[in-house]
This record gives structure tokens, C-alpha cells and sequence, in this order.
């Protein structure tokens, strides 16, 4: 068994945070704490080079941008927490974004005067590409959102009162059914509640009620 003579102590246990003479309290450079004096490693010259990158895509936001942020929340009918979910299910934001709703919140209120510019791009571009029909593309991506204008109220009005109980027989044992194509929203379309509509759930109506008798002078499918 390890004796040790009295009075003397085991380096080995010694704290390398123990206090040197000359100091009463822990020092420290940058927030990393000193073992002692003239030994702070962010003191180094070389210590900035071994820590990770500062993210340096951080921008001033605009009032041009903030307005547009404001009327486009208006113009869609989309706030802060609808347009970030909207803009990951487009795959305008990655998974690994660190971009929150409350940002977008922030950005609109002014309370914050800065944002990265990828995710302040990403929620721009979400929120102009919202439009109408006729002005998508043909390989838009399925969860595209598009602004219901006066014709297509009225075509899908018809489509899903062609019939009655229409709306829950078009969900009715269908698998292919979108899953959040809800019997609730079909009854927001039919009373003309929605402002917008998902490109998928427009596709999956018009396939589906295709066999239903559909008034004449409405518009064919894309």
C-alpha cells in the first residue's frame, strides 16, 4: 500500500485549477478559464486558429425587407410560424437550419434588425413564390401553395358539392388521399373559407372527382 509522509500531499491530486500565489480567484481570456498564471491557452496566438469559424452571413435587414416581410404576411395570409413550416416543406430550409418561427416574428416586429441570409432569403422567396395557378410551373413541387382566385373558387365549390356528402366520400377508403387533406378542409373550399390551396391537395381533387358530373365552362386540369 502507497504511504505518503505526513505534511506532504500527492501531486497527483493536486486541482489544476488550484489557487497560485498572487491570485484569489480564476482568471480567464475569451471566457476560457487560466490553469494558472501564464497559463491561459486563449492567450495563444494560435488558439483562434483551432476554434471553428465565426458565422459571418449574418446581415442588416432592410426596411425595404421588412415591409415586403409585413405585405406579404398580409397578401397570404401566412404569419410568422405558417410561412417557416411552409418553407420546410418546400425544401427552401434544411433540416439543419437553425432558423426559428419566432425569428420571422422578430424580423417582421423589428424587434430584431439582423438575420442570416440564407434563411432570410429562404422565407422571402417562400412567401413571393405563393401565387396563382396560372403562374406556377408544371414541375412545381406538390406542396406548392397557391392563391385561390375567383375561378378555381368557383370550380372547386362545384366539383365538391356536385354530389351530395361529396366531400367525405372523396376521402372515403382511398389510400392515395393526401393525409392532411382533412374532411375540414374540404368544407373550408366548399364554403369558400381558403385563401389558398396546396397544389397536391388541387391535383387530388380534380383526379378524384373526375368521374363526378362537373357543371360545363369549368377549366380543365393542368
Amino acid at each position: 500500500m502507497e504511504r505518503h509522509q505526513t505534511g506532504t500531499t500527492n501531486p497527483s491530486r493536486v486541482s489544476a485549477t488550484a489557487s497560485l500565489p498572487g491570485s484569489r480567484s480564476k482568471k480567464s481570456v475569451h471566457g476560457i478559464p487560466c490553469l494558472g498564471e501564464n497559463m491561459c491557452p486563449a492567450a495563444d496566438p494560435s488558439y483562434n486558429s483551432l476554434m471553428p469559424p465565426k458565422n459571418t452571413s449574418r446581415i442588416e435587414i432592410t426596411k425595404e425587407q421588412r415591409d415586403q416581410l409585413a405585405s406579404e404576411k398580409v397578401r397570404t395570409g401566412l404569419g410568422a410560424s405558417a410561412i417557416f413550416l411552409y418553407a420546410r416543406s418546400i425544401d427552401l430550409l434544411s433540416p439543419q437550419s437553425k432558423l426559428k418561427s419566432h425569428m420571422i416574428g422578430n424580423w417582421i416586429s423589428g424587434h430584431s434588425t439582423t438575420a442570416h441570409e440564407d434563411g432570410l432569403s429562404a422565407i422571402l422567396a417562400a412567401y413571393t413564390g405563393i401565387t396563382y395557378e396560372p403562374m406556377i410551373s408544371k414541375d412545381a413541387h406538390p406542396n406548392q401553395l397557391l392563391l385561390i382566385d375567383d375561378d378555381l373558387r368557383h370550380e372547386m365549390r362545384s366539383i365538391l358539392s356536385a354530389r351530395s356528402n361529396s366531400s367525405r366520400r372523396l376521402r372515403l377508403n382511398d389510400s392515395a388521399a393526401p393525409t392532411d387533406l382533412t374532411e375540414y378542409r374540404l368544407k373550408q373550399l366548399v364554403m369558400g373559407r381558403d385563401d389558398t390551396i396546396r397544389l397536391s391537395h388541387l391535383r387530388y381533387i380534380r383526379e378524384r372527382m373526375r368521374s363526378l358530373t362537373i357543371p360545363d365552362g369549368l377549366r380543365q386540369p393542368r
